[in-house]
């Protein structure tokens, strides 16, 4: 019981960073997405086969931007819940 109402907030802002952080870097990653192959085409193999053809490039463009942004996003709410993990141990301590 100690451990669901003390340690469990005490680190929930921290794992929902971490969870937040790591989906950010694992979605960004182009390589990794290349490289297996497969028979299903990923968002950032889409975007790369994509962008050699210019009536698309306006779209790609755009899907760029809101992947970007959402990224931006969620590296925000991480730092956000980081903080928040901070201000709840120095108001503890």
């Amino acid at each position: 019981m100690t451990f669901w109402r003390v340690t469990f907030p005490l680190i929930l802002p921290g794992v929902g960073a971490c969870l937040l952080l790591s989906f950010t870097a694992s979605f960004d990653e182009f390589l990794f997405a290349l490289f297996p192959g497969g028979n299903q085409v990923t968002l950032p193999v889409y975007m790369w086969t994509q962008v050699r053809f210019p009536q698309t490039l306006p779209t790609i463009l755009a899907l760029g931007t809101c992947k970007f942004l959402g990224s931006a996003l969620l590296i925000g709410t991480a730092e956000w819940l980081r903080r928040m993990g901070t201000q709840q141990t120095k108001t503890i301590a």
